[in-house]
């Protein structure tokens, strides 16, 4: 079985007869702590669960100034939850039967006539349910901050609209509504009863209750005025958040976050200098901003991580200032359903990322985002979702000229003659598509792009754009025949890890990535090019040789994880494969940190710092080869336990 209920406890009136404050009990109130039955109580701000003649109690206390979830599971061993945590667990046998009123709020008893109830609860409860199944915590998740209802004989919940599942695989863990065996929303009154939802349990008979109080437990969190997320005062975002709410994803009881809480909000709030971690987020309108809130609010802002669990419907705005990444997957290997973008959403994100300045040299990109209001199969043009971010809070339509040269303008104005995209052609030259600002592509597709400024000083080395548009979620495939090369590349808000992405694509690709750098081009002739390929597999990373100069190699050597936006080459290894692109991959990891993620470009405002492979401890060898007619290249051999004997 599973008990959960909502309790936001207030302080004991002085003199009360005791010092227990039952949330639901059914035994006799004057046998306590021993006799038949079972109830689950608060004792000096201790929640416990007390049956027969044994007892569990967390370790932790809860206060008199929030709600509290509490939840019980019983499957021959006993579980306690605050807030989704696990705090405690005790084996034992079942309660025992017995003949006393199973109460909420108070305790029965006998021998005292005229047998009152005793040990009164002092406070608010809210959303009881009792369950013929022991929750597993993920279900516990999933509808903590959501009322419940009725789908065919399964529990969806009311916000979020997907049916309540446990772990895999479904098919064991499919959460039913005949498990529900009573169901009290607390809004249902008629004739002095509380009515149960749905008619799922038996009407309560409510004694010296005689207000109507109003409902402030968080199913979901909402919001009610712009503010800071974390902001508890009077000028919270949140409703009821100054009074009996913490913010969403706050500290648990034992400290760690509460990372699967429900959000719903219709205003604009910022964030704080933590990451923030949801199970679901509704974004209606208004518009969350993530950065570090001490910092420059621009590209060069270290940003913060957005994670969502289970579900994102975005009709507002999500700006991931700086470095700040939206990173949707599962969190934990037991949750069932991925990570859902709603796509109908209407809304969109801005992210920064800064590209080649110069007018001569080439950046490879990849969109994170497709056209506003479309969904994800849909094409989408260059021109759809880029825009100049010189100034990065205000994004403004970039204007695309014919000829060759971009112009430093406001708003700065991009060559499209330089824009192409390469998708499963077998490597010749010819095979690039000139797509230019118009053209289709797909999500995970790659284009190239030249920058608008004269190579006149090193500071136009680098210009800041702003992706604008929906945020592409989920499995993405992209067909590649075996031989054909496909330029493709990171297709989300946030880092690409190479590694997953490599040994996901084992039976597609060759297992090697090819990232172009373009460090010197002060001319639009190929031949004179100081650029080319640098590599990344399994083993790790290598400088790019100069397409034109043996002897010169690039700067910058690929790590493990992918910049957002950066677009790379992969080879195809078997005939009707597909490259695969999965949430699995995406990772949050920053330009510049100690397992930073790389985007190929010149240095610009951005703090970079390239250490190469800071957190791969395998053995490697390098070696700078120079052969004899001044051909350079870099070689590395790599030991690695997952490598074959082939």
């Amino acid at each position: 079985f599973s008990i959960e209920v909502w309790i936001k406890p207030s302080p004991q009136f002085a003199g009360a007869p005791s010092d227990y404050q039952t949330i639901l009990s059914k035994r006799n109130g004057n046998s306590v702590p021993n006799g038949n039955g079972y109830d689950l109580r608060l004792r000096n701000n201790i929640v416990s669960f007390n049956w027969n003649n044994s007892t569990m109690a967390s370790p932790y206390p809860i206060g008199e100034d929030r709600w509290y979830h509490i939840a019980v599971t019983y499957d021959g061993s006993y579980r306690m939850y605050i807030d989704g945590i696990e705090v405690v667990t005790a084996g034992g046998a079942p309660p025992n039967t017995n003949s006393f009123d199973c109460l909420l709020g108070a305790m029965d008893q006998t021998g005292s006539p005229p047998n009152k109830p005793v040990h009164y609860f002092t406070g608010w409860i809210d959303e009881l349910r009792i369950w013929s199944e022991a929750l597993t915590v993920e279900q516990m998740h999933q509808m903590m901050n959501q009322e419940i209802d009725n789908n065919g004989g399964n529990v969806r919940g009311t916000v979020l609209p997907f049916d309540i599942n446990g772990p895999a695989p479904i098919s064991l863990n499919q959460l039913s509504w005949s498990d529900l065996q009573g169901y009290y929303r607390m809004d249902d009154i008629a004739c002095g009863y509380l009515q149960p939802y749905d008619g799922v349990g038996y009407n309560g008979k409510i004694r010296n209750i005689f207000t109507s109080e109003e409902q402030t437990a968080p199913l979901p969190y909402t919001t009610k005025a712009n503010g800071d997320w974390q902001n508890n005062s009077s000028q919270t975002p949140w409703t009821y958040g100054d009074s009996v709410l913490d913010y969403p994803n706050s500290t648990g009881v034992n400290g760690d976050p509460i990372d699967w809480n429900i959000v719903v909000s219709s205003h604009n709030v910022d964030s704080a200098n933590d990451d923030i971690k949801l199970l679901g987020l509704i974004s209606n309108s208004g518009e969350l901003t993530m950065s570090n809130p001490n910092q420059t609010q621009d590209e060069t802002n270290d940003g913060i991580g957005l994670f969502i669990s289970h579900y994102l419907l975005l009709n507002g705005s999500i700006d991931l200032v700086g470095q700040s990444q939206l990173i949707q997957q599962r969190f934990t290997v037991d949750q069932y359903l991925p990570s859902d973008l709603d796509q109908a959403s209407t809304g969109f994100i801005e992210r920064d990322q800064q590209g080649q300045g110069n007018i001569y040299r080439y950046n490879d990109w990849s969109s994170p985002v497709g056209r506003t209001g479309s969904p994800q199969s849909a094409p989408y043009s260059v021109g759809d979702v880029l825009f100049d971010g010189k100034d990065a809070s205000d994004p403004r339509a970039i204007t695309f000229i014919g000829g060759y040269d971009g112009v430093n303008s406001s708003p700065v104005q991009i060559a499209d003659y330089w824009i192409y995209a390469y998708k499963n052609k077998n490597g010749d030259y010819a095979d690039w598509v000139q797509i230019r600002s118009t053209g289709d592509l797909y999500a995970g597709e790659g284009f190239t792009m030249k920058g608008s400024h004269q190579p006149i000083a090193a500071e136009y080395d680098s210009q800041n754009f702003v992706f604008v548009g929906l945020p592409h979620n989920g499995d993405i495939s992209l067909p590649i025949a075996s031989g054909n090369n496909y330029l493709t590349g990171n297709p989300y808000p946030c880092a690409l890890d190479a590694d997953a992405f490599i040994i996901d694509n084992l039976d597609a690709t060759s297992g090697v990535l090819y990232f172009w750098d373009d460090w010197e081009d002060n001319t639009h002739l190929f031949n004179e090019a100081h650029a080319g390929y640098a590599i990344y597999s399994l083993s790790g990373g290598v400088r790019a040789p100069n397409y034109n100069i043996d002897t010169e190699l690039g700067n910058k050597t690929p790590q493990r994880y992918i910049g957002v936006e950066q677009g790379f080459f992969v080879s195809g290894d078997n005939a009707g494969a597909h490259i695969k692109i999965y949430n699995s991959q995406r990772a949050f990891e920053r330009e510049g940190g100690s397992n930073e993620s790389i985007f190929f470009k010149q240095s610009g405002k951005k703090k970079e710092q390239f250490v190469e492979e800071p957190a791969d401890k395998r053995l490697k060898i390098r070696l700078g080869i120079e052969s004899e007619n001044s051909f350079n290249r870099e070689l590395l051999l790599t030991v690695d336990e997952r490598a074959s004997y082939s």
